[in-house]
């Protein structure tokens, strides 16, 4: 549920400074999931965006709070619900080595070129690899996971030995950092 709650507000913030640069209003529908959920979430949103909008002017282009909207009655939501899974399954192709979406990439990278507002993004947490922006997440390049030429030592070891490796590296790295 935390993690849930940080993405709807990190996605609430990206919203309005795309509106704000825009000089645009905008109204947010979410697919409701079911009435427990939406009680649950409603207050958590409103709080959020009202206590943003007394030091970020670009909340205010929220002209209501988000509603939930059913998308079996909503053909827009129900784009919107295509485009999430398609998102969902680039965003496992960049994280999963090796992901069974794999073929997303190859499939829609061409369709989806252009289509994300530059707010859009795949922010990888303490990694020292940049942010993914736009459409790039359904680019057949993937920063975490580079398409390696030749052997790579990794493949040919069990996990379990990769593991005892990893970890001796770790103690030599931490004896280091004592002296």
């Amino acid at each position: 549920m935390a993690r849930e709650t940080a993405a709807m507000q990190e996605t609430l913030n990206r919203l309005c400074t795309y509106a704000e640069r825009r000089q645009r209003n905008l109204l947010v529908m979410i697919d409701q999931v079911n009435e427990k959920t939406r009680t649950e979430r409603l207050p958590k949103m409103y709080g959020h965006i009202f206590r943003r909008s007394a030091d970020r002017p670009e909340m205010k282009r929220i002209v209501e709070p988000p509603m939930h909207v059913d998308s079996v009655l909503s053909a827009n939501i129900q784009f919107a619900d295509w485009v999430a899974a398609a998102t969902t399954c680039a965003i496992d192709n960049q994280l999963i080595r090796d992901s069974q979406y794999h073929w997303v990439a190859g499939a829609w990278s061409h369709t989806m070129a252009g289509i994300f507002t530059h707010e859009s993004k795949l922010h990888l947490w303490h990694r020292g690899v940049d942010d993914i922006h736009n459409s790039a997440l359904f680019f057949k390049e993937r920063p975490l996971h580079p398409i390696a030429s030749g052997h790579r030592v990794g493949d040919g070891l069990p996990a379990d030995a990769f593991r005892k490796i990893h970890a001796a590296a770790v103690r030599a790295e931490e004896g280091q950092r004592r002296k």
